[in-house]
């Protein structure tokens, strides 16, 4: 981006945002109101057992209830869902007869909620849809209420399985299953655990990095990417320590949105390959995936864009000032580390026990996945292998 912005790319651009955004402290009493002026009548929840037990629904239910809004409550929603519990919330939603998605959490609710929203409308299985526009009938509306500042999925048009029989996960995405309105509420992520704050923290951090650095970049990705980027390095270290801190709470929320804007456009890298399949073969949190890998990608990465990477170091106050800029731009990486550090997260994957078998067939999936053809450096096979070594 450069000083200022730079120069002008004078290739073809498209950017998509067809989510409608409604946020600030009390954002979620607008729920009922949203919800009815899409017409729906029968609301499915797709949520899960903490977010109940949070209270987190309360305010969400009270603002249904007057409007009118007869709604379910599916709570069976789990990290990295699988294709059985949205086989499940398909019967229910069929059972009840309803007619609009809501979704009230992280993530997974909101892969949830448009998976089922998909076979609502069209044939199963969900593998079938695998890719992109693979669908040929457009799902409900969908709302999104984030618990979290993580995946962005409450703007995206991407919903992500997990395929417990082959270990992997499945990725289907459609213009027409992007929530028509997300409402982001700081509020909503107050009894977040810190060490949940920490994981989604770093998704956002991911998307933001490995967006602004992409193949795929542009001028308006860029200004969206690198602005995550900013927000996180100011915000993530106070939002984990106190998730009660209004204004780091907001900053998150910018920063993910942000990013999901940016790196949604952009495309992605070698750290989401990678994550997407090690979530599938080990079922952990996207985050701790990403704070493990995001490092050793960085530094694979900084010598196809190192003017980038000087940027992002000085994000986090990273003194690059007289480096020659090979050796400045590797600052980018030192700061993540730091940073993984502070916020409690595992600096590796040494604690998984990880056979070489398993590094090479996850590394065959992270390749065959497509996502790192926007890396900004060009990876092979033994360029993947090394990188899981690397992040053990």
């Amino acid at each position: 981006m450069g000083e200022g912005g730079a120069s002008i790319t004078l290739q073809i651009c498209s950017f998509t945002a067809p989510t409608k955004i409604i946020s600030g402290v009390d954002a979620r009493k607008t729920v009922g109101t949203e919800v009815k002026s899409l017409g729906g009548k029968v609301v499915f929840i797709s949520t899960d057992k903490g977010i109940v037990n949070a209270g987190l629904l309360v305010d969400i239910l009270e603002s249904l209830s007057k409007e009118s809004l007869a709604y379910v409550v599916f709570d069976e929603v789990e990290t990295n869902p699988a294709i059985d519990i949205v086989e499940k919330g398909l019967q229910v939603y069929r059972n009840e007869e309803c007619d609009i998605l809501l979704a009230v959490g992280g993530g997974s609710a909101m892969d949830t909620a448009k998976a089922i929203g998909i076979m609502v409308n069209n044939p199963g299985p969900i593998g079938t849809y695998a890719g992109v526009d693979k669908y040929p009938c457009a799902p409900p509306n969908i709302v999104s209420v984030p618990t979290a500042a993580g995946t962005g999925a409450e703007i995206l048009s991407t919903a992500v399985i997990t395929d417990r029989v082959r270990n992997c996960k499945i990725s289907v995405s459609g213009a027409g299953q992007s929530p028509r309105v997300a409402i982001v509420d700081p509020l909503m992520l107050q009894t977040l655990p810190a060490a949940i704050a920490a994981a989604t923290g770093m998704v956002t951090l991911t998307h933001a990095i490995e967006g602004y650095v992409s193949l795929g970049s542009s001028e308006l990705t860029d200004l969206l990417n690198f602005k995550g980027v900013q927000l996180a390095a100011k915000y993530l270290r106070r939002f984990v320590a106190n998730r009660r801190d209004l204004e780091a709470a907001t900053g998150m929320q910018m920063a993910c949105l942000y990013a999901a804007l940016g790196s949604s456009n952009s495309g992605l890298g070698n750290v989401y390959a990678m994550a997407n399949s090690l979530d599938g073969h080990f079922n952990i949190l996207h985050g701790i995936a990403c704070a493990a890998l995001l490092p050793a990608v960085m530094q694979f990465n900084t010598m196809a864009c190192p003017d980038k990477f000087i940027e992002i170091a000085g994000c986090f106050g990273e003194n690059v000032s007289g480096l020659p800029a090979p050796e400045a731009s590797l600052k980018a990486a030192v700061a993540v580390r730091k940073l993984v550090k502070d916020i409690g997260l595992p600096a590796g994957l040494r604690d998984m026990e990880i056979t070489e078998e398993q590094i090479v067939q996850m590394s065959r999936d992270a390749m065959g996945s497509g996502i790192s053809k926007t890396n900004p450096r060009e990876t092979n096979l033994m360029d993947m292998i090394k990188l899981y070594r690397e992040s053990i």
